[in-house]
């Protein structure tokens, strides 16, 4: 049942737990892996859940609550479990798996080190301002580590990723780039932006585009921006919606 007037979640038969209590929570039970059929050769598997951060255009932590992490022993188990079926590649995934708690970086070094069998592991999207140094080794020395990253970017100009709440500046994203590229020769980028954000002027939404060649992005998830309930970005300007929708094409032509 959703929180009641005393902040509280109703469990039923007259039991309540706090909301404080619930985002207090950092862990997260191990999903299901046996659904995959057998010898199938990419697999996914969560390892994180919700979010702490609260950009202003997204709803995710007031419907996941905050970032809880699948204990890395688990994980672990659950990876030499698929190859042992015969999966081939393994996908980690999540809301911020960047996020992961003790880091992403050893969890990816603990699994290439316990699963000397997994031919290929691969990343879903992550945040490049928190890439960790146990990650970029691991990219830079184990070519299982597959070379294809897909980035949290949002937008390309400084004012708007301000305003978005993000936590990393054009330039940073850039730099990750070439830092990678230095590390892993082979690296593909791909990255989320979204277009139309409020108060984008043009000018703004250039620095977008811009960025898709600056730091190489080969691959886009382009997202049109829609306000959602509730939001910061819900209450700033609106852009009008024929223009969202021009840029959003204009950045899909990229």
């Amino acid at each position: 049942a959703w929180r009641d007037a005393r902040n509280a979640f109703d469990l039923g038969a007259g039991e309540k737990i706090a909301v404080s209590d619930i985002m207090a929570i950092r862990e997260m039970a191990p999903h299901l892996i046996d659904g995959y059929a057998s010898g199938l050769p990419r697999v996914f598997v969560q390892v994180q859940n919700g979010c702490d951060h609260r950009c202003t255009f997204c709803i995710i932590p007031f419907g996941r609550g905050n970032s809880r992490s699948v204990p890395m022993g688990a994980v672990v188990a659950q990876a030499r479990r698929l190859v042992d079926r015969g999966h081939s590649e393994i996908v980690l995934t999540g809301v911020d798996i960047t996020s992961y708690r003790p880091g992403l970086g050893l969890l990816v070094k603990q699994i290439l080190r316990d699963v000397p069998e997994l031919k290929r592991l691969r990343l879903s999207s992550i945040d490049s301002v928190e890439a960790d140094a146990d990650l970029l080794d691991a990219l830079g020395s184990d070519i299982r580590l597959m070379p294809h990253l897909h980035l949290s970017l949002q937008a390309g100009d400084d004012m708007i990723l301000k305003r978005m709440k993000r936590r990393h500046l054009r330039a940073d994203a850039i730099a990750f780039c070439e830092q990678v590229r230095r590390l892993r020769p082979d690296v593909a980028f791909g990255g989320d932006i979204i277009a139309g954000f409020p108060t984008e002027t043009e000018a703004m939404f250039s620095r977008s585009l811009d960025l898709v060649e600056e730091c190489g992005l080969t691959q886009l998830h382009v997202f049109p921006f829609s306000p959602r309930p509730g939001t910061p970005a819900e209450r700033m300007p609106q852009v009008a919606g024929d223009v969202v929708r021009e840029r959003a094409r204009r950045l899909r032509d990229k």
